[in-house]
């Protein structure tokens, strides 16, 4: 837990529940994480803890999202958000907000959950919590391209591409998501230099997997434009890398 400290727990029972759900959520454990939040949880309750209370809930959460019973989680998440916003508890308020906003994905309410994504990046903005930005700025950009918004996908995609090392493994899969969506919006040249960057970082970490399948929508490109002989030079680098795949299986 980042923002509170177990040990200040006073009911040294309620503490150990605490700890054990923590260390059960980390295990995948999941049923077992939860029957210690709950049992943390009615602790705190008789304590009239409502502090501590929180942290358990919203750690619930997290255990109930995992079991996928997401109704449950929901219940919970209005109280929590109250209760950080009333005491300006700006971290564990923008932990719930993602919380929810992840829920809702899986829900498919696309809509919903862009409207609190953007709630939870204000809030990490304002109060500069800079280790939250660049998750939110990833799943916001998945939020607009499941509701086809591509233009605002790919402006948040390219400030997410902000927070990666420039030649990383990582930024291969942000310039081909890049790409992707880009494609998706027939804008081929906005898409093309964005799968090359990808192709050339998925070869510089061997991934030939990805790196072909930048390749293939490259040559679909070259094809559009009638560049031949980019086309032909790409073909025969597909055939090279097959060739080196077959070799080492």
């Amino acid at each position: 837990m980042e923002s509170i400290s177990l040990e200040q727990i006073e009911n040294p029972k309620t503490r150990e529940f605490f700890y054990q759900g923590l260390e059960y959520l980390q295990k995948k454990s999941i049923s077992n994480a939860l029957e210690r939040f709950e049992a943390a949880e009615d602790l705190l309750l008789k304590d009239l803890d409502l502090y501590f209370l929180s942290f358990v809930r919203l750690e619930k959460i997290k255990a109930l999202k995992a079991l996928k019973q997401y109704e449950l989680a929901q219940r919970i998440i209005p109280t929590l958000v109250e209760y950080f916003s009333l005491h300006k508890m700006f971290h564990p308020l923008v932990l719930v907000l993602i919380e929810d906003g992840e829920i809702r994905s899986i829900l498919q309410e696309h809509k919903q959950a862009t409207e609190i994504f953007l709630q939870a990046l204000d809030l990490a903005k304002y109060h500069q919590l800079d280790n939250f930005k660049a998750y939110i700025y990833s799943t916001l950009a998945e939020s607009f391209a499941q509701q086809k918004l591509y233009n605002e996908a790919i402006a948040h995609l390219k400030k997410y591409s902000q927070f990666h090392t420039e030649n990383s493994y990582d930024q291969a899969w942000v310039n081909k998501r890049l790409a992707d969506l880009y494609w998706e919006i027939l804008e081929y040249q906005g898409a093309l230099p964005h799968y090359l960057k990808a192709q050339d970082l998925f070869l510089q970490n061997k991934d030939y997997t990805h790196a072909t399948q930048c390749m293939e929508s490259l040559l679909k490109i070259y094809q559009q434009t009638g560049e031949q002989r980019k086309s032909q030079d790409l073909q025969q680098k597909m055939i090279a890398i097959n060739q080196l795949q077959i070799l080492k299986n």
